[in-house]
């Protein structure tokens, strides 16, 4: 793995003054493909590469049942397909963002047939996926591993794994879910239990198998008005399943980011508490700027995102600057506040960039 981008990573996470501002980013298909397009570039060129990323996410096939995509209707214009978490999902070619629907569960008392298949089981790691999380959930792509050999000596990799709120929606919706927690919330702790667990072993297993120095977290639970939950039913039923995740996690000496687009800062303490290292991406529209959150809670927490690059290329600019000024001594990794899709222009992420590598340098 590269050593130097690894280095740079981990020195920003602690709080440690890098060489300079390491940079990451989450694609959509739409604006890769554009990319690709007006800039004239092969089929097969990286993006990470090309603008040479310091890190890189790279995961396994993560869902329940191993045999992860059952295509059910297929048009010119769209696709259905069935994930491996038991939900049926539409992806619309002309819309970024899929469609759930159809899910496995429809009432709590269903939880405790729910199936985890073996997350030992090397298909996991060997064979081609069309997983929900790593991918599209359609489209095949090569092995975790030899995604991770492709990458090993280009950046610093990072695996992942799913908060078991973020598994509790893709098996029962989120109108189930928030009714669960209210209305059934004991059949609820059992499921999330039973799903950390599954999620520790898929995660120690990327650790061993790719040699990570860290695992994101896919969480999801806030949107831009705050949380989709209460504070209290996170930390009652949630927080000690990812406690549990993280202390499990933490013994094998890796960093660990959460990711949830949305307001989430009722629940930051109880982030920093459980052992997260850092927050991702930090959306601005949602309210979550983080030079307000550094200044509150120093190095307990270290930030990747908070950059709205919808803006004009001088208002990037500013917030850019902004943000390096907040961290000279190490804290933030620089990426979107929110993944970068096809109404993103090449120009405005190029301007991002540049200036991240042209001021960003200590």
């Amino acid at each position: 793995m590269n050593e130097d981008k690894i280095e740079r990573v981990l020195k920003t996470l602690n709080h440690e003054r890098p060489d300079r501002v390491p940079i990451t980013e989450w694609f959509w298909d739409e604006f890769v493909q554009g990319w690709k397009k007006e800039k004239g570039l092969d089929e097969d060129t990286d993006i990470y590469e090309y603008y040479d990323l310091d890190l890189k996410i790279i995961s396994p096939n993560m869902d329940p049942r191993i045999e992860s995509c059952q295509i059910l209707e297929e048009t010119s214009k769209y696709v259905i397909f069935r994930s491996g978490f038991g939900c049926s999902v539409k992806k619309d070619y002309s819309s970024p963002l899929p469609q759930f629907f159809d899910f496995p569960i429809h009432s709590p008392e269903e939880y405790r047939n729910f199936i985890f298949e073996d997350p030992d089981d090397e298909r996991r790691y060997k064979k081609e996926r069309r997983d929900i999380v790593s991918g599209d959930g359609f489209t095949t792509q090569c092995s975790f591993l030899e995604d991770v050999e492709k990458n090993r000596d280009k950046f610093c990799i990072f695996g992942s794994i799913c908060d078991p709120c973020e598994v509790l929606w893709r098996i029962r919706g989120y109108e189930g879910t928030l009714m669960d927690v209210a209305l059934k919330p004991e059949m609820v702790k059992n499921i999330v239990e039973r799903a950390a667990d599954f999620m520790i072993e898929i995660g120690k297993n990327e650790v061993k198998k790719g040699k990570f120095p860290g695992l994101w977290i896919w969480g999801d639970i806030a949107s831009d008005k705050g949380m989709l939950l209460s504070p209290k039913s996170y930390r009652e039923i949630f927080f000690p399943s990812l406690k549990r995740i993280c202390r499990a996690l933490k013994k094998e000496g890796i960093k660990l980011v959460y990711h949830s687009d949305g307001d989430m800062r009722a629940i930051l303490p109880l982030l920093i508490a459980a052992g997260i290292d850092a927050i991702d991406p930090m959306q601005v529209r949602a309210g979550m700027n983080m030079i307000e959150l550094s200044k509150k809670y120093g190095k307990q927490l270290a930030f990747v995102g908070n950059i709205n690059i919808y803006g004009s290329k001088e208002e990037i600019k500013k917030e850019v600057l902004m943000k390096l000024k907040a961290v000279r001594e190490g804290g933030w990794i620089g990426s979107s506040s929110e993944s970068v899709g096809g109404d993103v222009s090449v120009e405005n992420y190029e301007c991002f960039v540049q200036v991240v590598r042209k001021y960003g340098t200590f």
